[in-house]
């Protein structure tokens, strides 16, 4: 990969031009990785389809939700998680937080407590990198508040806004749009969950059917000039910039669900020779493809066809 010159100069320029689209990879030294998660989350909940579903944390929670409901499927997910970060990072947990009830004890407040400590042990951690970048705009599909705990531990004072994928009652407008006039900065960044926020548990976007109702409120939405489901700033900065997938795995719903709704966004397919477009791939090898080298040329001819996007492999 060669082009290393004009992506650092597209993140250095002043306006930086380049937005940062951080995929679930890079959260995994605290939670393991969703594969993993599903897998586990499916022995829990007698999981009863096809051995291969139990990797993919989309329909194991897609089970939950017709076995239950939806809102049962979010808490199962969320109580589980908590589980085995108290089990998992037990050693990082601080007393305050191991002496709370756990039905009572928030896992928002516990990922940001264990977000803490793995910064405090490792400056160099990557959401710690992220933050110390130049980026005005961040784009991220993780659920918590690691990124925007990481942006303050830097002295900025960044604003965590959700995509607003369907009707959510009873949560301030500024979560969705920011205040009237606001403008993101690199001191005052926007962290866009385009997935959700643990904060709001009815935001997540978790099982198959919440996906598709995503990609389909997200579009619908996204005409309404007063209530779009992305705010029109970051929408047509998102179509004009140069972007930097992180962290995704070849068959992620996270992935092509959020690819699916930038390729969607007005003016994304216009043509833009002078934007620089990489995606920080994980390697095939490392997931569960059967056939990896088909799958690396699928992918490098899908991103060659779709937005000139290129492909570099390897950690992020």
């Amino acid at each position: 990969f060669d082009r290393w010159p004009a992506l650092i100069a597209e993140i250095t320029s002043d306006p930086c031009n380049c937005i940062p689209v951080i995929g679930p990879a890079l959260p995994e030294s605290l939670f393991g990785s969703l594969r993993d998660i599903a897998a586990r989350m499916a022995v829990r909940h007698d999981f009863a389809l096809a051995p291969d579903g139990r990797q993919e944390l989309a329909q194991v929670a897609q089970y939950l939700s017709y076995r239950q409901s939806g809102k049962f499927a979010r808490a199962a997910l969320a109580n589980f998680l908590k589980s085995e970060l108290l089990e998992r990072q037990s050693a990082r947990v601080p007393d305050e937080l191991r002496q709370m009830p756990v039905e009572t004890l928030k896992l928002d407040r516990l990922i940001s407590a264990l977000g803490e400590r793995v910064r405090a042990e490792n400056a160099d951690n990557l959401h710690s990198r992220l933050a110390r970048c130049p980026f005005p705009i961040y784009v991220t599909t993780g659920r918590d508040n690691l990124l925007r705990d990481a942006l303050r531990a830097e002295g900025k004072e960044p604003r965590s806004l959700i995509a607003r994928w369907r009707r959510f009652d009873g949560i301030p407008p500024e979560r969705f749009y920011g205040e009237p006039g606001f403008m993101p900065t690199v001191k005052q960044p926007v962290v866009l969950h385009m997935f959700g926020n643990l904060e709001f548990p009815e935001t997540l976007v978790v099982s198959q059917d919440d996906y598709f109702d995503f990609l389909v409120g997200i579009t619908q939405r996204q005409a309404n000039i007063d209530a779009p489901g992305l705010p029109h700033l970051l929408s047509s900065q998102l179509s004009s910039s140069g972007l930097l997938f992180l962290g995704f795995q070849v068959d992620d719903w996270d992935f092509r669900i959020l690819y699916r709704t930038i390729l969607g966004l007005e003016g994304m397919q216009s043509d833009e020779s002078d934007i620089t477009r990489v995606a920080v791939q994980i390697d095939p090898e490392e997931g569960a493809s059967i056939e990896p080298h088909g799958a690396r040329r699928y992918l490098e001819e899908f991103f060659r066809k779709t937005t000139e996007t290129a492909i570099v492999w390897g950690s992020v």
